[in-house]
């Protein structure tokens, strides 16, 4: 399970017993259960006599860590607490410590909702259509949520944002390869032909001149449902801790959700560009995120496959 994440480390008993004492002083551990399928943080179903909830811990090797990555747990709790601000389901934080002092690790707790992610296979498929609709509206709610700065949640709640969103694009670029520089991840070339890509649609990338939150890893995996009376409904829009204050567009060009009933629900966008500059602003978004998942798939993971898969993106856009 999660093997293959360097950042990914189990609990002891006694550790569990540690932090679940600081959150619900008293009360006796009923059970606790290892989740699968986290990379980044380590995750456990913990319920207690009163309480049942999801202990999330953060990475181990945090010298791996790209620098907006060692202050995520701040950054999504900050995005729980403007979705509750305008009525979009999201988790709900009983614990935050990011001090390191309970454990050498970030800590954070959330209430468990009785959901499944909309991922699960035993979601109805017949209901997708439906419950994409209802994402869709809840996304455009998102993006609805202005900031006074631009940049990374987790930079932002730590008092670093950007004046523009080429600035904060940039800053993507010069964090990721300073770390990168560190395991050869790219070469010369690859770096420079992207400081130059992202350069030369400056003017277009800064037409967007409100930030907009966005979630930045919306999939159908972070999308909680549940049935009730017959019908699934949306629970929560969870793991919003990469999420960027931003081009609303940013979301909508990663296609990942981005179904016709998705839309019928989001309906228009609102973003400043032309139909010819939306595919300019996507090779952007495309290039940095690939450029991103190569270097986690590669040093945080060691997934080899998906590293070259990214890897291949990114030389098919920079026409290496």
């Amino acid at each position: 399970m999660n093997i293959s994440s360097a950042l990914f480390k189990t609990l002891s008993e006694n550790e569990i017993i540690k932090i679940t004492s600081n959150i619900y002083p008293d009360e006796k551990i009923l059970s606790h259960k290892l989740l699968e399928g986290g990379l980044f943080n380590t995750t456990y179903r913990v319920t207690t006599e009163k309480h049942d909830f999801i202990l999330r811990l953060g990475p181990v090797h945090r010298e791996l860590l790209l620098p907006y990555e060692h202050n995520l747990m701040n950054g999504e709790a900050e995005v729980d607490r403007l979705c509750a601000l305008n009525n979009i389901p999201a988790s709900k934080v009983v614990f935050l410590d990011t001090t390191k002092t309970l454990l050498d690790r970030d800590i954070m707790a959330v209430e468990r909702i009785e959901s499944i992610p909309l991922s699960d296979p035993s979601v109805d498929k017949e209901a997708h259509p439906e419950i994409f609709r209802e994402c869709g509206v809840l996304l455009k709610k998102m993006h609805g949520i202005k900031g006074e700065k631009f940049g990374r949640l987790s930079n932002i709640v730590a008092g670093k944002g950007f004046d523009s969103w080429y600035e904060a694009l940039k800053n993507e670029l010069d964090e990721l390869f300073t770390v990168a520089d560190l395991y050869n991840v790219y070469t010369d070339v690859i770096k420079e032909k992207a400081y130059a890509f992202l350069k030369e649609r400056k003017e277009l990338l800064n037409k967007v001149t409100t930030p907009s939150l966005i979630h930045c890893d919306l999939w159908s995996g972070n999308v909680l449902v549940n049935l009730e009376n017959g019908t699934y409904k949306v629970k929560a829009i969870i793991d919003g801790d990469r999420a960027m204050f931003g081009d609303s567009y940013y979301d909508i060009a990663t296609e990942w959700m981005m179904t016709k009933e998705f839309m019928e629900g989001y309906g228009e966008v609102n973003c400043p560009y032309s139909t010819e500059e939306k595919k300019e602003a996507k090779t952007v978004y495309s290039l940095i995120q690939a450029l991103m998942d190569a270097y986690i798939w590669s040093v945080e993971y060691d997934n080899k496959e998906a590293f070259e898969r990214n890897f291949n993106i990114v030389k098919k856009l920079l026409v290496v």
